[in-house]
């Protein structure tokens, strides 16, 4: 694959080797920069592990990182010991030392060369009678010692095979000890290891937790990214050392049914991803949820990565009348939470927080909080792996166009009421001999009045749009005039932009006779609702 950047906002790209020395136009809005797709080049080989950067654990904190040298320092003072984990850039996961490190603990060339022979030894030979009665001592010794040592394996012969035949089948590491896998943790540990690769992530509308996963993808709900575009999302991993760093990102691919999303991160990460089970789950096992609940009255208005301690309570939980699974446990979650990783204690996800239950038929609801089981993530992520950059600018731009259908047409449709509601009022008034524009623009003050009393569910269209559309008009138009998008889905969301300005102007300036007013807006009305009931086809509902 071909991977580079654009000079001009530093957008990444990666293309097959196949699009060497095609023109492309950058997608990033205020770019639209030209590109040349470059020759491939040769993969860059990695730096020598003792080159490299190192974070490490150390009684079960994440630190680092440090230099090669430095851990040196620290297994020479006794502060870490060989089968401690440590992880760097370009690894998938935390590795012991002397795995990560064997030139560490090579022992010295010099060590396995022989002794010279004794100083005090004749030349000739020496003492021939010294030297029979060691040889016969040798062997005597020899003897000896086999015979113990056959002693000594027939005893533990069948403890070894009891045991080599009740260990656990490998997955294609034999022999590797895995610092995550081979030792269960206390929620402590767990938290202290999984912390650093919690992301909040942000947009203008909110907050949500997520985390990161081997090859640059972060996870988390698609309700979390479902309120703004993919523009407006900033990931950051405030647990780890490097927590002002903000990442910004493309979507990967997401599943509104399964509640799944999976973000590319543009740029490498720089902490490790976590782990996802393999093995089977299992009723009353301990577990540790972490994310980010919003709380207001703190700075942020966001705990950032708590962590709470339950158990699993079901992991076939179901609805009635469906047939999505969850997993039921008890570690508190809160708004904020959602997309954050479920762990066991050895610090592998288990599950993807979604939901917490907190009333039923019968009163509050304890206890009962759900997510997602790994293996449904697992699936979304193998659908997310393979897609090419360019199907990934797809899957962006076609959530944004989601997005922005579903804004436009929620405030042209308040627009659109509120601008029949200035009509009826200002033809009542005309009757009594009013002047149409006097009437009208009583009508709209009478808008205030009317949402004050509860006798209508208008809205002023105003406030309405400052709350998403003002901010976005630019984005909206960048994603209009690109060519990420379906010519026809943007053929839609071009006509739906149109409309709304047709109806946002009769309510700010109308012309005309009220009459006029009442005969355009009722045309706007219904294609306004022939469009949307086209969008419906391709998002699900937008009003």
């Amino acid at each position: 694959m071909i991977r580079f950047t654009c000079p001009r906002c530093t957008h990444e790209y990666e293309y097959p080797d196949a699009m060497a020395g095609n023109k492309i136009r950058c997608i990033e809005p205020n770019c639209n920069q030209k590109l040349l797709v470059p020759a491939p080049v040769a993969p860059i080989v990695p730096a020598a592990p003792s080159a490299r950067l190192w974070n490490y654990l150390e009684n079960g904190q994440a630190k680092g990182p440090v230099a090669a040298s430095e851990l040196r320092r620290l297994v020479a003072d006794g502060r870490l010991k060989p089968r401690d984990a440590v992880w760097s850039v370009g690894m998938s996961e935390w590795r012991p030392m002397h795995e990560a490190l064997p030139e560490m603990f090579r022992k010295s060339a010099a060590a396995g060369k022989p002794r010279p022979p004794s100083a005090t030894k004749k030349a000739g030979g020496g003492d021939r009678r010294g030297g029979v009665f060691e040889k016969i001592g040798i062997g005597v010794f020899a003897i000896v010692a086999a015979v113990i040592l056959a002693g000594l394996f027939m005893l533990l012969f069948p403890l070894i095979h009891t045991s080599a035949a009740h260990a656990p089948a490998g997955n294609g590491d034999a022999g590797k000890a895995d610092p995550q896998a081979a030792r269960e943790m206390k929620p402590q540990e767990v938290t202290a290891l999984c912390k650093p690769s919690v992301a909040l992530i942000k947009n203008r509308e909110g907050s949500g937790s997520g985390f990161l996963v081997d090859g640059g993808f972060v996870v988390t709900n698609s309700h979390v990214v479902a309120d703004d575009t993919v523009a407006a999302l900033v990931v950051t991993f405030p647990s780890s050392d490097l927590k002002e760093e903000r990442y910004k990102v493309r979507l990967a691919y997401e599943d509104r049914t399964r509640d799944l999303a999976i973000l590319r991160l543009q740029g490498a990460p720089k902490v490790a991803p976590l782990r996802l089970c393999a093995a089977a789950l299992a009723e009353g096992e301990d577990v540790v949820a972490i994310g980010s609940p919003g709380v207001p009255g703190i700075d942020g208005g966001v705990s950032m990565n708590s962590a709470d301690k339950g158990t699993l309570g079901n992991p076939n939980f179901k609805f009635s009348g469906e047939d999505k699974v969850y997993i039921q446990h008890s570690a508190k979650i809160n708004h904020g939470n959602s997309g954050g990783p479920l762990l066991n204690m050895r610090g592998e996800v288990i599950g993807v927080n979604v939901a917490a239950i907190e009333k039923g038929q019968q009163g509050p609801i304890d206890g009962v909080k759900l997510a997602i089981p790994v293996d449904d993530l697992r699936a979304i992520l193998d659908k997310a792996a393979s897609r090419n950059p360019a199907a990934m600018d797809h899957a962006t731009a076609t959530h944004d166009g989601r997005i922005i259908a579903m804004n436009l047409a929620k405030t042209a449709a308040k627009y659109l009421a509120s601008a029949k509601f200035c009509a009826g009022q200002a033809q009542d008034a005309v009757q009594h001999d009013k002047p149409a524009g006097e009437a009208y623009a009583a009508a709209r003050q009478g808008i205030t009045e009317a949402q004050q009393q509860d006798k209508t569910k208008l809205i002023d269209p105003a406030v309405a749009r400052a709350v998403f559309l003002d901010d976005r008009w630019e984005e909206i138009t960048d994603l209009l005039s690109g060519s990420a998008l379906d010519d026809e889905l943007r053929g839609k969301l071009r006509r739906l932009r149109e409309l709304y300005l047709k109806v946002k102007g009769l309510y700010d300036a109308p012309t005309g006779t009220i009459e006029d007013v009442a005969q355009q807006l009722s045309t706007i009305s219904s294609d306004l609702s022939k469009v949307a009931e086209s969008l419906d086809a391709e998002f699900g509902s937008v009003f």
